[in-house]
């Protein structure tokens, strides 16, 4: 039987050091490396080839929803299973959307995580009861979300911009998120003016809400 290769992505070591020696148990699965991050994410995966990729969501520089968009991107083949603290609706929606297999939150036991592996490799999606009530609460919910903000959702904001978005709410100015991006900061004020106006947000305490709300970053 081949082994299973899976990737862990969360920013806290703790949790990847508990999540590994769990899994390593397990004869059909393979660690087979790890990121802190979004962009070490990216930077990995072509050289590691995972077959799928545990991924928490609220991590800096690089949140893991954009980061499996990405990843979709970058290679469909790898399939994620989000794992995350984020049991809203809009979050569990936004990384479906995104492109996940399956969703469980961190409140879960370890044993739903070794599930969810063996459930998606097999080519099905896994959900926890959890995330089911929730997705069966969503509609419902994103709309009175959407009501009280009175600003659309974030996917009308472009890949770009919902990372500059991001960077923006974790405290970062025009010039360090050049830097990161690796683009002029023209570049970055113009893509900060779209986002503002497609959002109707034009201030950055307000826009650093409104990615806390819809689990873009967490602070």
């Amino acid at each position: 039987m081949s082994m299973i290769r899976v990737m862990l992505v969360d920013d806290h070591a703790a949790m990847r050091d508990g999540i590994r020696a769990f899994l390593s148990e397990h004869p059909s699965i393979q660690i087979v490396g790890e990121a802190e991050n979004g962009h070490q994410t990216l930077k990995r995966v072509t050289d590691l080839i995972p077959d799928i990729l545990i991924m928490d969501i609220g991590m800096p520089e690089l949140n893991g929803i954009e980061a499996t968009r990405q990843l979709r991107k970058l290679d469909p083949k790898i399939k994620v299973i989000a794992l995350t603290q984020h049991a809203d609706a809009p979050s569990i929606k936004a990384m479906f959307d995104a492109g996940a297999k399956g969703y469980v939150q961190k409140t879960a036991s370890l044993r739903d995580v070794q599930s969810a592996i063996l459930t998606v490799h097999a080519g099905q999606t896994f959900l926890t009861p959890w995330v089911t009530q929730m997705l069966a609460q969503g509609d419902t919910t994103s709309e009175q979300l959407t009501d009280e903000t009175s600003a659309p959702a974030p996917q009308i904001l472009t890949s770009r911009e919902r990372h500059i978005l991001q960077l923006l709410a974790e405290g970062l100015a025009n010039k360090q998120i050049a830097t990161v991006l690796s683009m002029s900061i023209k570049t970055v004020e113009t893509h900060r003016t779209h986002l503002m106006n497609k959002l109707g947000i034009h201030n950055v305490a307000s826009l650093t809400r409104y990615a806390i709300r819809h689990g873009i970053t967490e602070l």
